[in-house]
């Protein structure tokens, strides 16, 4: 048994591993498999298996710094969409609006439940009007 493990640790040693994207591979790739199981679908079985395919590859790459913008972009587009469903600064008082300036894109935090409002932008002073 010891020589397995020291086996397994030599042929892992230089290789990039699991990271959050080969996480979130894995699992994907086993619900497709698993749903593909009930439904007899051959497409998703097959997505299935090159997800995994794919998720070893990225586990046992030798690339690292490849691997690890890989993994940056993953991450950076988890909080984009993170974002995107409940944006910082919201709450139950409070909206968040983007300003519609192009070249500002300010964040600005308004109190709900006052209706129509006309929103300055402090950083650029667009005025816009929402409905809170």
């Amino acid at each position: 048994m010891e020589r397995i493990k020291n086996y397994l640790i030599n042929f892992m040693r230089g290789r990039y591993g699991i990271d959050q994207m080969s996480q979130t591979l894995f699992i994907a790739a086993l619900i497709f498999i698993l749903f593909a199981g009930f439904t007899q679908n051959f497409l998703f079985e097959m997505i299935g298996i090159a997800l995994f395919a794919y998720a070893d590859y990225r586990a046992l790459s030798k690339n690292i710094p490849a691997r690890r913008a890989e993994n940056a972009r993953y991450q950076e587009m988890v909080r984009n969409i993170k974002e995107k469903i409940h944006p910082t600064g919201a709450d139950k008082t409070h909206r968040v609006y983007i300003c519609p300036n192009k070249s500002c894109g300010q964040k600005i935090r308004v109190p709900k439940g006052k209706g129509k409002i006309e929103i300055t932008c402090p950083k650029c002073g667009q005025k816009f009007v929402k409905r809170t």
